[in-house]
């Protein structure tokens, strides 16, 4: 049992390489596995009712937030503007949450 929970979580990181990462957490939202967007540097998370349900919907937006060319992204401490370009790629993605207001 344990080799299988390492190797789900090997499978889970696998992905373009960043500071964004996604986590599988021990909550179930729907009855459904709940996995989140984190910010590895600030050990922050992107909360999950900005995104899209689903580990595809988390996992792409890493790989957006990975892809884009944000300043101080790999900075511990996150700036206001580097937040703020964060929203904006969010917003401007497929995978943000329809309902939430940025």
């Amino acid at each position: 049992m344990k080799v299988l929970l390492e190797e789900w979580r090997e499978y889970l990181d696998e992905g373009k390489e960043g500071p964004f990462k996604v986590h599988k957490t021990d909550q179930k939202i729907r009855g459904r596995a709940h996995f989140v967007v984190k910010h590895l540097p600030s050990d922050k998370i992107i909360p999950s009712a900005m995104v899209k349900v689903g580990r595809k919907n988390a996992s792409a937006l890493a790989n957006l937030l990975n892809d884009a060319n944000i300043e101080g992204i790999e900075d511990s401490e996150l700036s206001e503007d580097t937040i703020g370009q964060i929203l904006q790629i969010m917003r401007n993605s497929e995978f943000a949450e329809d309902s939430v207001e940025f």
